[in-house]
């Protein structure tokens, strides 16, 4: 069981990598009252910005990923995960539709 573990915590820290890229070139957003809920960006985006900031980065995400392209095909893999995520923070919309 303790190789799952780790494979399951490798793949967490590597597709938190990877929303960190996604947000770092704004396909990704925080909302600004609660910084830990990840709202979408455009459905269909371009990842091109990210792959080069993730590249241009290498050196910080190497600890990360064993290779570029396993970094390339997570952001991916993220992005398109969260193509159905909030456009706007559910919290901030229930308390403005109870107000």
């Amino acid at each position: 069981m303790g190789g799952a573990k780790r494979m399951m915590e490798e793949a967490e820290r590597q597709q938190g990598a990877a929303a960190e890229i996604l947000l770092k070139v704004g396909i990704f957003g925080c909302c600004p009252v609660h910084e830990d809920i990840l709202l979408s960006g455009d459905i269909g985006v371009d990842l091109t910005p990210a792959y080069k900031y993730g590249n241009y980065h290498w050196e910080k995400y190497q600890e990360v990923f064993e290779t570029p392209r396993q970094m390339t095909d997570t952001i991916k893999e993220v992005a398109e995960g969260y193509e159905l995520a909030a456009e706007e923070c559910p919290i901030c919309a229930n308390n403005a539709a109870s107000d």
